[in-house]
Protein backbone atom coordinates (compact mmCIF):
# COMPACT_ATOMS: atom_id res chain seq x y z
CA UNK A 1 0.00 0.00 0.00
CA UNK A 2 2.79 2.43 0.94
CA UNK A 3 4.61 1.97 -2.40
CA UNK A 4 1.35 2.13 -4.30
CA UNK A 5 0.61 5.52 -2.74
CA UNK A 6 4.07 6.82 -3.63
CA UNK A 7 4.03 5.63 -7.26
CA UNK A 8 0.41 6.33 -8.25
CA UNK A 9 0.08 9.05 -10.85
CA UNK A 10 -3.62 9.87 -10.54
CA UNK A 11 -6.57 9.61 -8.19
CA UNK A 12 -7.05 6.19 -6.74
CA UNK A 13 -9.99 4.48 -5.03
CA UNK A 14 -9.57 2.05 -2.19
CA UNK A 15 -12.84 0.17 -1.88
CA UNK A 16 -13.99 -1.65 1.23
CA UNK A 17 -17.10 -3.74 0.71
CA UNK A 18 -19.12 -4.34 3.85
CA UNK A 19 -19.78 -1.83 6.63
CA UNK A 20 -19.80 -4.19 9.58
CA UNK A 21 -17.25 -3.76 12.35
CA UNK A 22 -14.32 -4.93 10.21
CA UNK A 23 -15.21 -2.77 7.21
CA UNK A 24 -15.79 0.35 9.30
CA UNK A 25 -12.53 -0.07 11.20
CA UNK A 26 -10.53 -0.82 8.05
CA UNK A 27 -11.98 2.20 6.21
CA UNK A 28 -11.12 4.52 9.07
CA UNK A 29 -7.56 3.16 9.35
CA UNK A 30 -7.00 3.37 5.57
CA UNK A 31 -8.17 6.98 5.40
CA UNK A 32 -5.98 7.95 8.36
CA UNK A 33 -2.92 6.11 7.01
CA UNK A 34 -3.24 7.58 3.53
CA UNK A 35 -3.42 11.12 4.89
CA UNK A 36 -0.21 10.56 6.87
CA UNK A 37 1.64 9.10 3.87
CA UNK A 38 0.47 11.93 1.57
CA UNK A 39 1.63 14.56 4.06
CA UNK A 40 4.96 12.86 4.84
CA UNK A 41 5.89 12.42 1.16
CA UNK A 42 4.28 15.53 -0.33
CA UNK A 43 1.92 13.54 -2.56
CA UNK A 44 -0.45 15.91 -4.38
CA UNK A 45 -2.92 13.53 -6.05
CA UNK A 46 -5.98 12.41 -4.15
CA UNK A 47 -6.85 9.01 -2.78
CA UNK A 48 -10.36 8.03 -1.80
CA UNK A 49 -11.65 5.37 0.53
CA UNK A 50 -15.04 4.11 -0.57
CA UNK A 51 -17.11 2.06 1.89
CA UNK A 52 -19.89 0.09 0.19
CA UNK A 53 -22.77 -1.46 2.16
CA UNK A 54 -25.87 -3.27 0.86
CA UNK A 55 -27.87 -2.45 4.01
CA UNK A 56 -29.34 1.02 4.57
CA UNK A 57 -26.75 1.97 7.23
CA UNK A 58 -23.31 1.05 8.57
CA UNK A 59 -22.94 -1.26 11.58
CA UNK A 60 -26.42 -2.75 11.21
CA UNK A 61 -25.80 -5.14 14.12
CA UNK A 62 -25.40 -2.14 16.44
CA UNK A 63 -28.02 0.32 17.73
CA UNK A 64 -28.88 3.12 15.33
CA UNK A 65 -27.23 5.87 17.42
CA UNK A 66 -23.89 4.04 17.23
CA UNK A 67 -24.34 3.62 13.48
CA UNK A 68 -25.03 7.35 13.13
CA UNK A 69 -21.97 8.28 15.22
CA UNK A 70 -19.73 5.93 13.20
CA UNK A 71 -21.05 7.37 9.92
CA UNK A 72 -20.24 10.92 11.04
CA UNK A 73 -16.75 9.91 12.19
CA UNK A 74 -16.02 8.11 8.90
CA UNK A 75 -17.22 11.09 6.87
CA UNK A 76 -15.03 13.40 8.96
CA UNK A 77 -12.07 11.17 8.09
CA UNK A 78 -12.96 11.51 4.40
CA UNK A 79 -14.48 8.07 3.81
CA UNK A 80 -17.13 8.10 1.08
CA UNK A 81 -19.99 5.86 2.28
CA UNK A 82 -22.46 4.25 -0.10
CA UNK A 83 -25.29 2.45 1.68
CA UNK A 84 -28.18 0.53 0.10
CA UNK A 85 -25.65 -0.39 -2.57
CA UNK A 86 -24.81 -3.95 -3.56
CA UNK A 87 -21.79 -5.04 -5.57
CA UNK A 88 -22.94 -7.06 -8.57
CA UNK A 89 -19.58 -7.79 -10.21
CA UNK A 90 -15.86 -7.23 -9.85
CA UNK A 91 -13.10 -7.12 -12.44
CA UNK A 92 -9.39 -6.47 -12.07
CA UNK A 93 -10.02 -2.75 -12.55
CA UNK A 94 -13.49 -1.96 -11.18
CA UNK A 95 -16.53 -3.04 -9.24
CA UNK A 96 -20.07 -2.76 -10.60
CA UNK A 97 -22.79 -1.47 -8.30
CA UNK A 98 -26.50 -2.07 -8.04
CA UNK A 99 -28.29 0.70 -6.21
CA UNK A 100 -30.37 3.76 -6.86
CA UNK A 101 -27.20 5.25 -8.41
CA UNK A 102 -25.92 2.18 -10.30
CA UNK A 103 -22.64 2.51 -12.19
CA UNK A 104 -19.19 1.37 -11.22
CA UNK A 105 -16.13 2.40 -9.23
CA UNK A 106 -12.72 2.05 -10.80
CA UNK A 107 -10.31 0.45 -8.37
CA UNK A 108 -7.51 -2.08 -8.27
CA UNK A 109 -7.63 -2.17 -4.47
CA UNK A 110 -10.76 -3.86 -3.15
CA UNK A 111 -11.14 -5.48 0.26
CA UNK A 112 -14.20 -7.65 0.83
CA UNK A 113 -15.42 -7.66 4.45
CA UNK A 114 -19.11 -8.20 3.69
CA UNK A 115 -21.36 -11.09 4.24
CA UNK A 116 -20.82 -14.50 5.55
CA UNK A 117 -22.14 -17.74 4.21
CA UNK A 118 -22.19 -20.90 6.20
CA UNK A 119 -20.45 -24.00 4.91
CA UNK A 120 -22.62 -25.61 2.18
CA UNK A 121 -22.01 -29.00 3.81
CA UNK A 122 -24.82 -28.31 6.29
CA UNK A 123 -27.41 -27.75 3.54
CA UNK A 124 -26.38 -31.03 1.89
CA UNK A 125 -27.46 -33.01 4.96
CA UNK A 126 -30.80 -31.56 6.11
CA UNK A 127 -31.60 -34.78 8.03
CA UNK A 128 -28.65 -33.98 10.35
CA UNK A 129 -28.52 -30.20 10.31
CA UNK A 130 -31.49 -27.88 10.77
CA UNK A 131 -30.45 -24.39 9.75
CA UNK A 132 -31.75 -20.99 10.74
CA UNK A 133 -30.63 -17.40 10.35
CA UNK A 134 -27.71 -16.99 7.89
CA UNK A 135 -27.70 -20.76 7.34
CA UNK A 136 -26.35 -21.33 10.83
CA UNK A 137 -27.01 -24.72 12.39
CA UNK A 138 -29.51 -25.06 15.22
CA UNK A 139 -27.82 -26.74 18.17
CA UNK A 140 -28.95 -28.19 21.49
CA UNK A 141 -27.80 -26.86 24.90
CA UNK A 142 -24.49 -28.72 24.44
CA UNK A 143 -23.72 -27.31 20.94
CA UNK A 144 -24.73 -30.55 19.24
CA UNK A 145 -26.66 -30.77 16.00
CA UNK A 146 -27.08 -34.51 16.56
CA UNK A 147 -25.59 -37.01 19.00
CA UNK A 148 -21.78 -36.87 18.70
CA UNK A 149 -21.91 -34.03 16.12
CA UNK A 150 -20.88 -30.67 17.54
CA UNK A 151 -21.20 -27.37 15.70
CA UNK A 152 -19.45 -24.23 16.92
CA UNK A 153 -18.32 -20.72 16.09
CA UNK A 154 -19.74 -19.02 13.01
CA UNK A 155 -21.55 -22.21 12.01
CA UNK A 156 -23.69 -22.50 15.16
CA UNK A 157 -26.90 -20.56 15.71
CA UNK A 158 -25.91 -19.10 19.08
CA UNK A 159 -26.29 -15.55 20.42
CA UNK A 160 -22.77 -14.29 19.60
CA UNK A 161 -21.74 -16.44 16.65
CA UNK A 162 -19.72 -14.55 14.07
CA UNK A 163 -17.19 -13.27 16.60
CA UNK A 164 -13.72 -14.71 17.07
CA UNK A 165 -14.10 -14.73 20.85
CA UNK A 166 -17.23 -16.87 20.53
CA UNK A 167 -15.50 -19.41 18.31
CA UNK A 168 -12.61 -19.72 20.77
CA UNK A 169 -14.97 -20.02 23.72
CA UNK A 170 -17.08 -22.64 21.88
CA UNK A 171 -14.00 -24.76 21.15
CA UNK A 172 -12.97 -24.71 24.82
CA UNK A 173 -16.54 -25.45 25.90
CA UNK A 174 -16.90 -28.49 23.62
CA UNK A 175 -13.43 -29.79 24.52
CA UNK A 176 -14.29 -29.46 28.20
CA UNK A 177 -17.55 -31.35 27.75
CA UNK A 178 -15.91 -34.15 25.78
CA UNK A 179 -13.30 -34.51 28.54
CA UNK A 180 -16.05 -34.51 31.17
CA UNK A 181 -17.89 -37.29 29.33
CA UNK A 182 -14.72 -39.35 28.87
CA UNK A 183 -14.17 -39.09 32.63
CA UNK A 184 -17.75 -40.22 33.29
CA UNK A 185 -19.03 -36.83 34.38
CA UNK A 186 -22.19 -35.02 33.26
CA UNK A 187 -21.82 -32.53 30.41
CA UNK A 188 -22.46 -28.86 31.17
CA UNK A 189 -24.97 -26.77 29.25
CA UNK A 190 -23.74 -23.97 27.01
CA UNK A 191 -23.87 -20.47 28.44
Amino acid sequence: LHEQLLTAEKDHNYVVIGAGATGVELSAELATYMKKVRKKHGIKHAFRVQLIEAAPRVLTAMPEDISTAATKKLQKLGVNIKTSTAVTAETAAAIRLQSHQKGSIHSRSVVWTAGIANNPLFAQFPQLFRTGKLGRVQVDPYLRAAPHIYVLGDSALTPYSGMAQTAMYDAQFITGNILRQVRGKVAREYV
